[in-house]
């Protein structure tokens, strides 16, 4: 049996021809956040459309097969995540391309 989870849009980033989307499960433990039960590969980018145009899962490829987006912003024309890996990642919103990483702990 596979286990779902109650996911809402956390976040929605609009860059004009793109926009970011994070989903999160917010109802996940009644005293904080039980990452376990976190949605994983949780970042889209999806077209005015409502084209998929990457997933976050397609951009990062560091031998990881799922990536947990605890969160996301904008800076300028870049956006910026943090990951419950503690890596923060600068990317093209547009492309998914990986401008930038830094460890944050």
């Amino acid at each position: 049996m596979q286990e779902r989870y109650e996911c809402i849009i956390e976040d929605i980033i609009d860059f004009g021809n793109v926009l970011i989307v994070r989903l999160w499960n917010s109802n996940s433990h009644p005293n904080g956040t039980d990452m376990s039960k976190q949605p994983i590969n949780n970042l889209y980018a999806i077209s005015k459309k409502g084209e998929i145009l990457w997933n976050i899962k397609d951009c990062i490829h560091e031998g990881r097969s799922s990536i947990c987006v605890v969160h996301c912003r904008r800076d300028e024309n870049s956006l910026v995540i943090n990951t419950f890996m503690s890596t923060q990642y600068v990317m093209n919103p547009l492309s998914g391309q990986i401008i930038g990483k830094t460890f944050t702990k």
